[in-house]
């Protein structure tokens, strides 16, 4: 067995655990471990001990002694258990499951009331990305806790077809309603467009969805404490009573979790290059004065006498947001150059002996549960004034999940006790064979030792989250969101034909990097689903001309079994494609969401999901500003989708 470190605390709740026979020592020093690890390490706190108390009470109450079958039993507890964890930091609410109000607005406002708690009279930030805003309930809500808080900002940067109040449309009402008021740090802007054209019937513009030079489809919001981004929402849900009635998702993302910070940081970067670009986003003002443009101009063009009052636009204020390009953290479970810097800085002379110390614990037995693990397992931190053991415990970070493997970098690695040669193996590994499926393919990575695999597996995780993004700014050219955080993706060069060929699978063998566009999460999930395997897709709006479409297509002829649910509008093409590729006799069933809207947009392989605001559409890559992310290897957040995929199926009828 693997070694287990117990702390102080815990010994002493040990002691007072029913005996154990020798013959069965090893079995109980096993459960331990197995307890230890119900928190991502192979520390045993006192938490861990007290929990697995009860529960020894719970089964034998006022027992003595421990039998094989009572290990056994709490064994079996404790696998049960693991099987039915959520991951940390991740929430996914679906619509279907009721409690709407509460459980979507509701959670909105709880998430900024838990940063305002949080931040202790910090700065708090609350960007908001929304196509379409009409709760007023949430409007107000929004306006009062800024109207209450001098350290909290709300920006809404919506769409332009907010602009009107009619509607129960909120964001112009928030804006006129902030400044009647003086609430000053409540602001909206509008994502710049044109969709007007002309009614010749009644001699004036119209609005036309089809003439938009493109939408702000993003529905989700990004919260900072400090500077610090710390939560993420984000899904198919508009800010709209009616989303409440529609099959509908909202995933949130907590920065608790170190998987989970690149797509939360992404997420702000994104919001930030919206913002700031004048020719993206504009003030109430400045959208006010280019519409009366807009409509003189068709009003000019037809030869319509009008007259609109132009509104002069050079006293508006169009406030900057500055954007850290990045966030440096002090999470005492990622082991980075600027952690490691940090306490040789706040522990002077003792930086050598405690950085040793501590990075010797976390190679061994994995993440610190809290302040008081960390000493019991570094006792020379133990050992430092007082005033500077009150700091360090407030600074640090002890975060409850782990930073992905492709997201680790070198410092990480080395600092985790990876030798140069064995990062450089790893690299060489990731490059060629792209991220990987589980932490079994360790051991197909040459030149890594068995402490050095170890402590990936009790340090990193294989599971991943990435956000990718499309936005483009009215007359230019596509882009993959305007933020640049990231330019290429690594993607399997074909879809899986072979099989399993050495522990891997063919098609991983040749990696091909790519434009990280919104398309590629989508598809890649399907390029690494195996033939007999079965991809599952909700999507309110598929087109048959996309990268998606041809994803769903050529997988399916490769044998993977396609099962698709659609909304019943806007989706006759689909519908008439799948079912030709199922009287091809193809692999693919498709269905029909009659009862009302089905606005979902994922898709779900094995442990792989893929969710956003996009639909399979082509102008939501290459005009809408829309958002995907890719949640890999994610056993539990996989199960919570399929769920949902079972129940619109059950409210579904099979199309020819």
């Amino acid at each position: 067995m693997s070694s287990t470190h117990i702390t102080s605390a815990a010994r002493q709740i040990l002691n007072q655990f029913p005996k154990v026979t020798r013959v069965n020592q090893g079995r109980f020093e096993n459960l331990l471990a197995a307890v230890a690890g119900l928190d991502g390490n192979r520390s045993l706190s006192a938490s861990d001990a007290q929990a697995l108390a009860d529960r020894i009470e719970s089964i034998k109450p006022g027992a003595t002694r421990l039998l094989k079958k009572d290990i056994l039993a709490l064994q079996a507890d404790i696998d049960a258990y693991i099987a039915e964890q959520p991951m940390p930091g991740v929430d996914i609410a679906f619509t279907s499951a009721g409690q709407n109000t509460r459980r979507f607005r509701g959670e909105i406002l709880n998430q900024i009331d838990e940063a305002l708690t949080d931040a202790n009279g910090e700065h708090v930030d609350v960007d908001i990305l929304i196509f379409s805003f009409t709760d007023k309930i949430l409007a107000d809500e929004l306006l009062s806790r800024a109207e209450q808080h001098d350290n909290l900002t709300i920006r809404v940067l919506t769409d332009w077809s907010q602009l009107p109040t009619s509607g129960s449309r909120q964001p112009t009402r928030l804006h006129r309603e902030a400044q009647a008021r003086g609430i000053d740090n409540l602001i909206v802007k509008y994502k710049k467009d044109n969709p007007y054209v002309w009614d010749a019937t009644n001699e004036r513009p119209k609005f036309s969805h089809g003439a938009t030079d493109g939408l702000n489809h993003h529905k989700g919001l990004v919260i900072s404490i400090a500077n610090k981004p710390v939560t993420l929402m984000s899904g198919s849900f508009n800010w709209s009573l009616s989303a409440m009635r529609n099959y509908e998702n909202m995933m949130t993302l907590k920065d608790e979790n170190a998987t989970c910070r690149d797509a939360i940081r992404h997420y702000r970067q994104e919001f930030g290059a919206l913002w700031n670009e004048n020719d993206f986003a504009l003030t109430y003002d400045e959208a006010r004065a280019y519409k009366n443009e807009l409509y003189s101009d068709l009003f000019d063009t037809h030869g319509i006498a009008h007259n609109i009052v132009n509104t002069p636009i050079g006293h508006i204020v169009d406030p900057v947001y500055v954007v850290p390009a990045d966030y440096v953290d002090f999470d005492i479970n990622v082991p980075s150059d600027d952690l490691i810097d940090w306490l040789s800085r706040e522990t002077a002379q003792n930086a050598d002996i405690i950085v040793e110390e501590y990075l010797m614990s976390l190679q061994e037995y994995g993440r610190y549960q809290d302040w008081e693990e960390l000493v019991d397992r570094c006792p020379a931190f133990g050992r430092l004034p007082s005033a500077t053991q009150d700091n360090m415990n407030q600074t640090l970070q002890f975060g409850k999940g782990k930073l992905a493997l492709n997201q680790a970098g070198d410092e990480v690695l080395e600092n985790l006790g990876l030798s140069a040669s064995a990062r450089a193996a790893l690299s060489v590994y990731l490059t060629d064979h792209g991220a990987m499926e589980s932490f079994d393919e360790l051991d197909f990575v040459s030149g890594l030792s068995d402490d050095e695999i170890q402590s990936i597996r009790l340090n990193l995780s294989a599971s991943e989250i990435a956000a990718f993004f499309s936005g483009t700014i009215p007359g230019g050219v596509t882009s993959d969101g305007l933020s640049n955080r990231r330019d290429t993706w690594t993607i399997p060069s074909s879809g899986n034909i072979l099989g399993d060929e050495g522990g891997l699978e063919s098609h991983r063998i040749n990696m091909l990097d790519v434009d990280a566009t919104l398309s590629i999460p989508f598809s890649e999930v399907l390029l690494r689903a195996q033939p007999g395997e079965t991809a599952y897709v909700a999507m309110y709006g598929l087109s048959t001309n996309t990268e998606e479409f041809a994803a769903i297509e050529e997988a399916a002829h490769r044998g993977v079994h396609i099962e698709v649910v659609l909304h019943k509008s806007y989706n006759a093409g689909a519908f008439a494609a799948l079912s030709d590729l199922e009287a091809q006799g193809l692999p693919v069933k498709t269905f029909k969401i009659n009862s009302k809207t089905m606005h979902q947009k994922f898709i779900v392989v094995g442990d792989d999901v893929c969710n956003g605001s996009a639909n399979a559409s082509r102008s939501s890559v290459n005009k809408h500003a829309e958002d995907r992310f890719l949640l890999r290897n994610i056993p539990s957040v996989a199960k919570t989708f399929m769920e949902e995929f079972e129940l619109l199926k059950a409210n579904s009828t099979r199309q020819p």
